[in-house]
């Protein structure tokens, strides 16, 4: 029997042979097109160079005032910045009068989308950076650095054959932590001019580790940093991130995007003013919010939908003495855990959603203190049959705000509900208007004492 087998494997009958011959065939197809569609792109690149260099020697355009063509470049680099390497080569005058303009240089994206080779994406993104850095003159720029594309594969060299089999080396890997020095090679100063810097983490957690503890550039001028990250949230225990920028002393505004250990961040947050964060409070690693002494907003996108709810937080302490505006969006199931010491806050704005489309979302039990509340915006998801339990926590809960903004298709509901309160004296005294806003942003105000 096993003879047999081994016969039909070694000799397949004739309609399989003709099927394993067409599989070859078709695959040795696909590598012949894709190698003609690889050529006809590097032809079409060609052909649009030397199109774009025939097209800026023969313009048309000589009589435009340079004021017209300023308003112009504006409205064209306002989507993408990067356009002003190709407006360059219109001709003479265009190329003056963007080299004259410092502005047109202070906004600077660079995206690794991952189309080419890096050893090819990487000496353009430099020349862009160096180009940047000599035109901005001394106008603080504001650096777009997007490595969400970028994974460890671009690290290694790669061996390949050619069309006659022999085998050839590819270039030269790139190591990770020589990255961000060859791409800032000759423009170091870049760094140092930035008023805002956005980074966006690739999905590898080693490699976010090793461009961010290349990051060893002075700071002074820095005032808003964003992080992002591309995929899954990194891990907890794994990701203390040590190095990154040198100094953060002038830094007022801090956006992280699941990123909940801050322990990689060199500072003491004693200058943020404004902080937005995408976390668990309860569930963050070291995140303690607590250090930025000096807040004055901040906003929290809650996620505790990605963990067990089944688990329990522990009791998280919030003292931020100075803060005055609190935004809190998301499904909120353990917040009744944070304790807030906000003695002057004065604005709550509240997005409640639900983790699930068949449940109400549910106000959270906020442990705030009302005293200096003046305003409360909540927007809690549909609001249906659920909406008079929850008026009824608002009112009663938030004793001392005096101004409510909620769903405008929630007014019958209120209404009705502060009626029923006055009959049994129950309305607090504070609440003064509410402000409905319906959907297309118009709004109604109603006076409380008039209802």
């Amino acid at each position: 029997m096993r003879a047999d087998r081994a016969e039909r494997i070694r000799n397949p009958p004739p309609e399989i042979r003709q099927k394993l011959d067409a599989l070859h065939n078709c695959q040795s197809l696909i590598r012949q097109l894709n190698e003609r569609l690889r050529n006809a792109q590097r032809t079409l690149h060609k052909l649009e160079s030397e199109l774009a260099l025939y097209h800026a020697s023969v313009a048309p355009i000589q009589d435009c005032p340079p004021e017209i063509l300023v308003m112009v470049f504006n409205f064209v680099l306002g989507n993408n910045p990067q356009r002003i390497r190709s407006l360059m080569l219109v001709c003479q005058e265009w190329y003056g009068v963007l080299v004259a303009n410092p502005l047109f240089w202070t906004e600077i994206p660079i995206s690794f989308n991952g189309e080419g080779s890096i050893h090819r994406l990487l000496p353009s993104a430099n020349q862009y950076l160096n180009a940047c850095s000599r035109n901005s003159g001394q106008n603080p720029l504001n650096l777009t650095l997007d490595f969400s594309h970028l994974s460890f594969s671009f690290k290694h060299g790669v061996v390949t054959k050619n069309a006659k089999g022999s085998t050839r080396q590819a270039r030269q890997p790139i190591d990770s932590m020589h990255f961000i020095p060859l791409l800032l090679e000759g423009c170091d100063d870049v760094i140092g001019k930035s008023r805002s810097i956005s980074l966006t983490f690739p999905d590898s957690e080693m490699l976010s580790r090793d461009i961010w503890c290349s990051l060893l550039y002075s700071t002074p001028n820095l005032t808003d940093l964003s992080i992002y990250r591309a995929g899954h949230a990194y891990n907890t225990a794994r990701a203390t991130f040590v190095g990154g920028f040198k100094d953060l002393l002038s830094l007022s505004t801090l956006i992280l995007d699941e990123i909940p250990d801050m322990d990689f961040l060199p500072l003491s947050f004693s200058s943020i003013e404004d902080l937005e964060i995408c976390t668990d409070l309860g569930r963050s690693g070291n995140l303690d919010l607590n250090r930025f002494v000096e807040l004055k907003s901040l906003t929290i996108t809650y996620t505790s939908h990605r963990w067990n709810a089944e688990s329990t937080s522990p009791t998280t302490a919030l003292s931020l003495p100075n803060l005055r505006e609190l935004f809190l969006i998301g499904n909120f199931t353990s917040i009744n855990n944070v304790i807030f010491t906000t003695p002057k806050i004065e604005y709550v704005y509240i997005q409640q959603t639900s983790g699930d489309r068949t449940s109400q979302p549910e106000l959270p039990d906020l442990n705030v203190p009302c005293v200096g509340w003046s305003n409360l915006d909540c927007e809690t998801g549909e609001w249906s049959h659920g909406s008079r339990s929850q008026l009824k926590k608002i009112l009663s809960r938030f004793q001392s705000s005096e101004v409510l903004t909620i769903p405008a298709r929630s007014k019958n509901t209120l209404v009705a509900i502060i009626e029923k309160l006055r009959k049994h004296g129950s309305v607090p005294g504070s609440w003064k208007k509410v402000i409905l806003e319906d959907e297309d942003g118009e709004v109604e105000t109603l006076i409380i004492s008039d209802i």
